[in-house]
C-alpha cells in the first residue's frame, strides 16, 4: 500500500508490515516522518494506518504552532465568558503588558526562560504583584488552550521554573474599625449612604453592587443573591447583617420617594441606579468616597477596600476561613488565605499560651 501521507513496508520479508507516515509536529508544527509496527497480515496493517490517517484529520489542531503570541490571547480572551467589565479590564492587561513582549512571538517559540525574563522585566518595572499575576495568568490561560488543540506540547509558562513575584502586601489597604465607624459617620444621611455600607458589610465587589437587582433580595431570609460575577465561584447567595439590611431598607425608601415623585420609573430594577434607570457607574462612586474620606478625616481608598476592609474584620473575629470565601466568591479558602493572611496579627504569643494550656507545665 501506498498513499500521498502513508505507505505500509516490510523490513523482513516474513516480519510484520510496518506503516510510514507524516504528521505535525507538535512542537514546530512542521511535517516529520512517523513509523511503527502495524500487523502481520497486510490487509488488517492496512486499515490500522488508514485508522491512524483518519484520526490525524480528526487531531489537526485549528491553532498554528507558528501563530503569533498576540493572537492566540486576543482570541482566547474573545472566547471566554466574562463579564463585560472583566473581560475589559483583561485586555487592558494584554495590551499593556503582553501583547509589546510577545505580541509577535509564535507561540512554539516561547519559552520557560523568555516568560521568567518577562516577569522580572514587570517587577523591575514596579508593576504591581497583582498586575504581574493577572498578566500572566492571562497569557498562561491563552497558552494553556494552545496545548489543549494540540498546536503545542507543553505550556512554558506551566514549567516550574517560571516563579511569580512575592505578593507585595502594601498592595492591600484596609481601614481599622475606628476608620470605618468615622466613614460611617461621614456618610450618615447622604443618598450614597447605603451603598458604602452594603459594599462594607456584604464584602461585595463594586461591579457586583452596581449590577445588584431588587428582586435579588430576600427581605425575610436578610440574603442578596449576587449572579453577575467575574468568576463562576462568585455566583453566590450571601447573608447580611441587620445593620446592612437597614442600609438596603432605607435605599428603598429613597426609590419609592423618587417613584412618587415621578422622577425614577416604577419599572426600575436597579437598587442603586440613576433617575433614568440606568445602574449606577463606578465612576461618582469613586468621586464621592473620596469626598466622605477627606470628611472623616481619614486616607482616600477606593472602594474595593471596604471589601478588603470587610474580610479582614471577619478574619480578626475568627470567621472559618471557608466562611468568609465563600462570602467573598473565591475558588478556594486558600485564595482567600494567600490574600489576607498578612494583615492579620501574629498569633504566636496566643498560639503558645494556647499550648501551655493543654500539655500543661513542663515537669521534666
Amino acid at each position: 500500500m501506498s498513499g500521498q501521507r502513508g505507505s505500509l513496508f516490510r523490513r523482513t520479508p516474513k516480519g510484520k508490515w510496518y506503516g510510514r507516515w507524516r504528521e505535525p509536529d507538535p512542537i514546530t508544527g512542521k511535517l516529520v516522518h512517523r513509523s511503527r509496527a502495524l500487523h502481520h497480515n497486510k490487509r488488517e496493517a492496512a486499515a490500522m494506518l488508514n485508522r491512524i490517517l483518519a484520526g490525524l484529520d480528526e487531531d489537526q489542531p485549528t491553532i498554528p504552532a507558528e501563530q503569533p503570541t498576540g493572537q492566540l490571547v486576543t482570541d482566547w480572551l474573545a472566547g471566554r465568558r466574562l463579564a463585560d467589565s472583566t473581560k475589559r479590564v483583561y485586555r487592558s492587561y494584554s495590551r499593556n503588558h503582553i501583547l509589546p513582549r510577545f505580541g509577535d512571538t509564535p507561540i512554539n517559540k516561547l519559552t520557560a526562560t523568555r516568560i521568567s525574563a518577562w516577569i522580572s522585566d514587570l517587577e523591575a518595572a514596579g508593576l504591581s504583584s497583582s498586575t504581574i499575576y493577572h498578566s500572566y495568568t492571562i497569557l498562561a490561560g491563552a497558552l494553556d488552550a494552545a496545548v489543549e488543540d494540540g498546536a503545542i506540547r507543553a505550556n512554558p509558562a506551566r514549567r516550574r521554573s517560571v516563579e511569580l513575584p512575592r505578593t507585595r502586601y502594601k498592595d492591600i489597604q484596609v481601614l481599622s474599625p475606628a476608620e470605618l465607624r468615622a466613614l460611617f459617620d461621614a456618610i450618615a444621611g447622604h443618598k450614597y449612604e447605603p451603598l458604602i455600607r452594603f459594599l462594607a458589610g456584604s464584602q461585595c465587589r463594586i461591579s457586583e453592587a452596581l449590577s445588584l437587582t431588587w428582586d435579588a433580595i430576600d427581605w425575610q431570609a436578610n440574603t442578596v443573591y449576587i449572579p453577575d460575577s467575574k468568576t463562576e465561584s462568585g455566583v453566590r447567595t450571601i447573608s447580611l447583617n441587620s445593620a446592612t439590611m437597614a442600609a438596603l431598607r432605607r435605599r428603598s425608601d429613597q426609590q419609592k420617594f423618587l417613584i412618587e415623585a415621578g422622577i425614577v420609573s416604577p419599572g426600575t430594577p436597579y437598587v442603586f441606579c440613576y433617575r433614568d434607570e440606568r445602574p449606577l457607574t463606578k465612576a461618582p462612586v469613586g468621586v464621592n468616597l473620596a469626598k466622605f474620606c477627606q470628611a472623616a478625616g481619614i486616607k482616600r481608598i477606593h472602594p474595593h477596600v471596604l471589601r478588603h476592609t470587610g474580610a479582614t474584620l471577619m478574619l480578626r473575629a475568627r470567621v472559618p476561613v471557608h466562611i468568609v470565601a465563600a462570602r467573598l466568591g473565591h475558588k478556594d479558602a486558600g485564595v482567600t488565605l494567600s490574600t489576607y493572611s498578612h494583615l492579620l496579627p501574629g498569633d504566636d504569643a496566643e498560639a503558645l499560651a494556647t499550648l501551655d494550656e493543654i500539655l500543661g507545665e513542663d515537669v521534666g
